[in-house]
């Protein structure tokens, strides 16, 4: 009986992992991404990076303008976040998707949905940046 209740539980001896290992394993791989992406944005902020896609194709990236838009955010200009990239309230949303491993609502269809109107809004920046429009 004693022994049922320990592998229940979850010891080391039987390699399984208690509840906040396991959710400690599943947050760091999010919180790395977020640190390592901050890094390349900030990087590119300062340095002046162009966009990889732009120079090669002549056509502005989904993103490009995002991280203008949103360190105009950052110093509360909110009118010129939008003017530069009218997507830049995705990325806190984005961050939350990746630290919480893609599980931002219980109902997984609202993960879903969310998701692909995130997905719809980056699609119809690119298409209004080939049209010249945006």
């Amino acid at each position: 009986m004693r022994r049922k209740r320990r592998e229940r539980q979850g010891s080391r001896s039987n390699g399984n992992f208690c509840f906040a290992r396991r959710r400690l394993a599943e947050f760091l791989p999010g919180v790395f991404a977020l640190l390592l992406l901050g890094a390349f944005v900030i990087a590119g902020y300062f340095f002046g990076w162009e966009c990889p896609f732009l120079r090669l194709t002549g056509i502005p990236c989904p993103g490009c303008g995002l991280t203008r838009a949103c360190a105009a955010a950052l110093r509360a200009d909110f009118a010129e976040a939008f003017r530069l990239h009218f997507m830049f309230p995705a990325v806190p949303a984005l961050a939350l998707f990746v630290l919480f491993g893609g599980r931002l609502f219980r109902r997984e269809w609202l993960n879903v949905l969310s998701l692909c109107l995130i997905a719809l809004g980056f699609g119809v920046k690119f298409l209004l940046a080939v049209c010249g429009i945006y």
